[in-house]
């Protein structure tokens, strides 16, 4: 992404690749609090905030001794996990391909199978075994819809 400096004498330099801005700061005509502006748009901002021209320098990690001797091993920061999305899809797989077997399999099935792959695909644990469940329940719904008929034909049923 190109930008615009903010010169200190108020004049608008550029717009810059990364890599003259790089040649700039070495020159000393780039400096953290100068502003940079983004040629598709948005706002100023100050070049420290751009961190491929003033990276921030990590913060090393202090290593205590223990009673064992040996330092123990720094836990990274516990990330906040998001809530199961998948679920309310296994559970919609679960009933459509139940009410599949018995009730419309030519309607139910597919819906149970779309469900089930968005919820394989979005990371559902049981992503897989809820495919294969769908597929079964629409197989033996089809199966038995032909059978019934079958039967039904066989004993003339309706008269």
């Amino acid at each position: 992404m190109r930008h615009f400096v903010h010169g200190s004498d108020g004049k608008k330099y550029g717009p810059a690749d990364l890599d003259l801005l790089l040649e700039w700061r070495e020159d000393g005509r780039i400096a953290p609090e100068t502003l940079l502006e983004p040629e598709v748009g948005g706002p100023p901002f100050e070049a420290r905030n751009l961190a491929e021209l003033f990276p921030q320098p990590q913060e090393p990690v202090r290593m205590e001794p223990t009673e064992r001797g040996y330092a123990e091993y720094p836990t990274p920061p516990v990330q906040p996990v998001a809530p199961d999305q998948t679920k309310s899809l296994a559970t919609a797989t679960w009933l459509l391909g139940g009410c599949s077997v018995l009730f419309c399999p030519l309607l139910l099935a597919p819906a149970a199978i779309v469900c089930a792959v968005l919820a394989r695909t979005k990371g559902h644990p049981q992503g897989n075994v809820l495919v294969v469940y769908a597929v079964l329940c629409g197989v033996l719904g089809f199966g038995l819809a032909v059978l019934s008929y079958n039967l039904m034909k066989q004993f003339g049923f309706p008269n």
